[in-house]
């Protein structure tokens, strides 16, 4: 029987919303630059960020005790990316096309960073984490390590706004999930309540109930999506 009501699936995990420690806490460096066109490399101990504009490259150092800027000069190919080589400010960026893995969260971003400056060279990550989950559906191929029913799709989508949506093997689904330096959590999921199979239905439950247990994510080399809990994984999804 299909109804129109709506209810209410799961709750708020609270996570703080501050970026983490080790990485110097976003700034104005960028001087009304663009910020959302720019590459952001950043990286831990110590705390180093550079914003990659187009005309300017705005570097943040130990913590944030030392910045300046520098024009960006254009970029030499390398294997996997592309090297900047700032001669008026003796460093070298080197951007490679790799996933890389924040070394005090864990939390993925698509691109690996590496600093040279200074005599010393500085290790991290570039690119916004958010961009390895938007841009299709997640089709959910295991769960808290049951496996799921192959007829029975479960889902996921991630919007650009915040949003996510899905189909919960029996019911589709919609609401809100925040990404943060921190990890990765689901607000409250609104859903059609619909009556399927009690196999189904419980495929449906544990689904919800993995969405509302993540605290991060991560992604494998295969480039399955993992949702993590408590550092265990809960749920596996594939684009």
């Amino acid at each position: 029987m299909n109804k129109s009501n709506i209810f209410s699936v799961g709750a708020i995990l609270a996570l703080a919303a501050c970026a983490h420690e080790g990485a110097p806490a976003a700034d104005n460096d960028a001087g009304g630059r663009d910020a959302a066109s720019a590459l952001v490399a950043r990286g831990n101990e110590p705390g180093w960020r550079v914003t990659l504009g187009a005309d300017m490259t705005d570097f943040v150092l130990d913590y944030g005790e030392r910045r300046f800027s520098a024009p960006t000069p254009p970029p030499t190919a390398a294997d996997q990316g592309a090297v900047y080589r700032y001669g008026d400010v003796d460093a070298t960026l080197t951007i490679s096309d790799t996933l890389c893995e924040d070394d005090a969260t864990g939390t993925p971003h698509p691109k690996t960073a590496r600093l040279e400056e200074g005599g010393r060279v500085l290790n991290g990550c570039a690119g916004e984490p958010q961009s390895l989950l938007v841009g299709g559906e997640w089709v959910v191929e295991d769960i808290g390590g049951g496996g799921v029913i192959d007829f029975a799709r479960t889902s996921l989508t991630f919007e650009g706004a915040g949003r996510a949506s899905g189909l919960g093997a029996c019911n589709h689904f919609s609401g809100s999930y925040e990404l943060t330096g921190e990890g990765l959590s689901f607000g409250p999921l609104a859903a059609t309540e619909k009556a399927c199979p009690p196999a189904v239905m419980d495929q449906e439950t544990r689904f919800f109930g993995a969405l509302a247990a993540t605290d991060r994510f991560e992604m494998d080399e295969t480039g399955a999506l993992i949702l993590i809990g408590a550092d265990k994984p809960l749920l596996r999804a594939r684009r």
